[in-house]
């Protein structure tokens, strides 16, 4: 194998990884998470923090 693809074989299997444990994770936090709170998307930094307060009725300053 080139070194080229080893790489890119390590690589996605890195990557891949990366993403079960995560799911793992996540799923393993559910229980602990707030109502609406969604554990995968918190920790993936796509959790969008303006919606979970306005789903709260907390009055936020315009964007």
């Amino acid at each position: 194998m080139a070194p080229a693809e080893l790489a890119d074989a390590v690589m996605d299997v890195i990557t891949r990884a990366r993403e079960k444990m995560s799911d793992r994770v996540a799923e393993l936090y559910k229980p602990f998470m707030p109502e609406g709170l969604d554990a995968g998307e918190a920790m993936n930094g796509r959790f969008d923090t303006r919606g979970m307060f306005e789903r709260m009725g907390v009055p936020l300053p315009p964007e």
